[in-house]
């Protein structure tokens, strides 16, 4: 059950055409199967290697204070939360830009369970 403790919704639904931007440059047809292929690949990549410094990237930060703002809001009756962050990439992904938006995003995840809210998580990655 998805609003049971310790889950979520992860949120991955690019539209056909943001995909259709992603996968065109690279030569690849804009076809459901082929984005089906780019997000196994967004969750099952690996080897990273440790943090060696941002790429002139971006990534959205500012949990200050979100835990006593969650318990509020579940207080109140809300049932879910939503971070959405965006990693800026014009030069290409570092292991270090990958890693914050991640850990924010996990960070985030616990914040809201712990206070009973299922997080509705959507991790975007700007290719251009």
């Amino acid at each position: 059950m998805v609003a049971s403790l310790g889950r979520g919704i992860l949120v991955m639904d690019e539209s056909n055409a943001t995909c259709g931007k992603r996968l065109a440059p690279i030569g690849i047809d804009n076809t459901e199967a082929n984005h089906q292929y780019y997000r196994t690949l967004l969750m099952t990549a690996s080897g990273y290697g440790p943090p060696t410094g941002a790429n002139n990237e971006s990534w959205c930060q500012g949990l200050d204070g979100s835990a006593s703002r969650a318990a509020t809001y579940s207080q109140q009756g809300d049932s879910f939360a939503k971070w959405r962050t965006v990693v800026s990439i014009p030069n290409g992904p570092s292991t270090l830009a990958v890693k914050k938006a991640a850990s924010g995003l996990a960070r985030y995840t616990a914040i809201s369970q712990d206070s009973g809210l299922v997080l509705i998580m959507d991790p975007e990655v700007l290719l251009d």
